[in-house]
């Protein structure tokens, strides 16, 4: 189990780092290829929503297709329908659209770079539960501790 949380933080860390920088990526011009809204439904019978928007775009004579549309869409769907109502129709099938992309690695691109809200409020909610479970923890082991301190001296 902990592997498995080790490597969804070190994606999510992975994530960030490349949002934070993707503002000062080179840019070039895309084609948009693919942009249908996807319907499902969750575990729980509830309706989910997201994209499939795929780009192309050359870079260096190579050419790329990517999906990335922000660096949030690494994250577990939580998408609404109005935003993948809103996302098909701006990034509609023959746009053209920019391309931000990593310069050493270029098949890793977004259309939306830098860091949304999203990642603010995962960062926010981790750091707090990191915290409380660090203050929980402390209480348990002083309460422990001063429980043996006044056993064993009286």
């Amino acid at each position: 189990m902990s592997i498995v949380g080790g490597y969804g933080s070190y994606r999510l860390i992975r994530q960030i780092i490349f949002a934070n920088r993707s503002h000062h990526w080179p840019t070039t011009s895309g084609e948009i290829i693919t942009s249908e809204k996807v319907r499902g439904i969750d575990d729980e019978g509830l309706p989910t929503f997201k994209t499939n928007i795929r780009y192309r775009y050359d870079v260096e004579d190579q050419v790329y297709v990517g999906e990335r549309i922000t660096f949030a869409d690494y994250l577990p769907d939580t998408t609404s329908r109005n935003r993948v109502h809103r996302l098909v129709i701006e990034y509609s099938i023959g746009k053209t659209v920019s391309i931000y992309y990593h310069s050493e690695i270029p098949e890793i691109s977004v259309l939306e770079p830098g860091i949304g809200s999203t990642f603010v409020f995962i960062l926010l909610t981790m750091t707090m539960f990191i915290a409380l479970t660090g203050l929980i923890i402390s209480i348990i082991v002083a309460s422990q501790i001063l429980k043996y301190v006044l056993t064993t001296t009286h």
